[in-house]
C-alpha cells in the first residue's frame, strides 16, 4: 500500500440541485431581485483538493493522510465527522481564530456552474502545517490548491516554494494541483509566472486546468479562445496538441517534470522532461525513467453513460491518474484511466459516487468504452 500526502485546501461543498425540466439561457437569469428558485435538495459534503482527491486517493487503496485547515464551527464540524467515517481525519487542523470554507455550486440547468467561495482557514495554511515526520514516511506528496490559498502564494510564493522543496528533500514524488482564479481576487492579482518559476523545479507533476494555465501564462490566447463566450465554453474549442503543448513546454523549461493539462470532454495532455529529470521521479520508485522520458500524449474523454455533476471529476481524474503511477503503470495507461475516472464520476451527483477501483476502470476500457471526438485543427 503506497503512503501517500494529500494536503492543501479542505472545504464544505453545498450544491443546490435544479430540476432538469427546467433550463435557463443564463445563470443571471436567477438572480432578480426579491425573485424565490424552487430548488431540490442540496448535496453537502466535504469537497476541495484534499476532500476530492485525498479521499478519492483513499479509496482506491492507497495509506493516505489528509492534511488540511478547518475552523472550529458547524462546518468544521460536519468536515471532521466526513473524515472520521472514511478514517481519514487524524490530521485536520483545527484552527479556533478562523471558520471553516465552504463553496457553493450553481448548477444551473444549461449553463456551466459557477462557485461562491470562501477560502477561510485555508488562507492561514503554512509551509509548517506539514510536518517532517509526514514526509519522511510518504512516497507522494499532492498539494492544491495555492491560488486560493494567501499563505502560501503571498511574498511570491516562498511558502510554497519551502514546501516543495521539502518534500523533494525527503524523496517523496511531487504534485500540484492548480485552481481557477477570480481575476478580481488578491490571488488573481498575483504574478504567477514569477511564482511558478520559483516552485516548478520541485514539482514532478504539475496538473492544471487548461483554462486555468492558459489565463496565467498566455492571455493572448486565452481571449481567442473566449470569443464571446464564458470561459466554460473555452474547452469546446481547444485542440490540445496545438494549444496546450506550448504552455506544456513553458511549464518543463521552468524545470517541472511533468504536466497533465485537464481540459473537461476534450481531454487530458500529458508532456514530461528528458530523462535526467524524470528520473528524479522515477528512481527508487520503481518506475521507468526511459518510459516516462520525453512523452506526448493526447487522451481523448471518454463519453459518459449519464451526465449528473462534474463537480470534482477533475480531482478524482487526479487521483486515478497517481494511484496508476504509484502501481508502476505505463504512461499512456495512467493517463487512460484518469480520463476514464473522470468520465465516471460525472454519471453521480455525489463527487466519490462514481468513483471506481482501478481494475474495474481498466475492464470498461478493454471492452472499447467509446471516446468523445475532440475538436479539429
Amino acid at each position: 500500500m503506497h503512503k501517500v500526502i494529500s494536503a492543501g485546501q479542505i472545504c464544505m461543498d453545498i450544491c443546490p440541485a435544479f430540476s432538469p425540466l427546467t433550463t435557463y439561457a443564463h445563470p443571471g437569469d436567477l438572480l432578480d431581485p426579491g425573485k424565490i428558485v424552487q430548488v431540490k435538495r442540496a448535496a453537502v459534503h466535504t469537497g476541495g483538493s484534499v476532500g476530492n482527491t485525498g479521499l478519492a486517493l483513499k479509496l482506491l487503496g492507497n495509506d493516505v493522510q489528509l492534511i488540511g485547515k478547518i475552523g472550529s464551527d458547524a462546518f468544521g464540524r460536519i468536515v471532521q465527522n466526513d473524515l472520521q467515517q472514511a478514517e481519514a481525519a487524524d490530521h485536520l487542523i483545527v484552527d479556533k481564530s478562523s471558520s471553516t470554507a465552504y463553496s457553493i455550486f450553481i448548477s444551473v440547468p444549461g449553463t456551466a456552474p459557477f462557485i461562491l467561495h470562501n477560502a477561510g482557514a485555508n488562507e492561514f495554511f503554512m509551509n509548517t502545517d506539514v510536518p517532517d515526520s509526514a514526509l519522511l514516511e510518504a512516497e507522494l506528496f499532492h498539494f492544491g490548491y495555492p491560488p486560493i490559498m494567501r499563505g502560501m502564494y503571498q511574498d511570491d510564493g516562498i511558502e510554497l516554494v519551502t514546501l516543495f522543496r521539502r518534500a523533494k528533500t525527503f524523496g517523496c514524488i511531487t504534485c500540484m494541483d492548480f485552481s481557477s482564479l477570480d481575476p478580481d481576487s488578491d490571488g488573481g492579482l498575483i504574478d504567477w509566472p514569477t511564482v511558478l518559476k520559483a516552485v516548478l523545479p520541485y514539482v514532478d507533476f504539475f496538473i492544471p486546468r487548461f483554462v486555468d494555465l492558459c489565463w496565467v501564462l498566455d492571455r493572448e490566447c486565452y481571449n481567442a479562445l473566449l470569443g464571446d463566450g464564458a470561459p466554460s465554453d473555452i474547452t469546446d474549442h481547444v485542440v490540445l496538441r496545438r494549444d496546450a503543448a506550448p504552455l506544456a513546454q513553458w511549464v518543463l523549461e521552468q524545470g517541472c517534470g511533468a504536466v497533465l493539462v485537464k481540459s473537461g470532454t476534450t481531454g487530458l495532455y500529458l508532456r514530461t522532461s528528458c530523462q535526467e529529470r524524470v528520473s528524479r521521479f522515477c528512481d527508487g520508485h520503481g518506475l521507468n525513467a526511459r518510459q516516462w522520458a520525453n512523452r506526448e500524449i493526447v487522451q481523448p474523454s471518454f463519453k459518459a453513460d449519464t451526465f449528473l455533476s462534474d463537480t470534482g471529476a477533475g480531482e478524482v481524474c487526479v487521483a486515478a491518474f497517481l494511484t496508476a503511477l504509484l502501481n508502476g503503470e505505463r504512461p499512456d495507461a495512467c493517463v487512460s484511466l484518469a480520463a476514464a475516472e473522470g468520465a465516471s464520476c460525472v454519471s453521480s451527483s455525489e463527487v466519490l459516487g462514481g468513483l471506481l477501483t482501478i481494475p474495474q476502470l481498466k475492464r470498461l476500457i478493454l471492452a472499447g468504452w467509446e471516446k468523445n471526438t475532440p475538436p479539429e485543427e
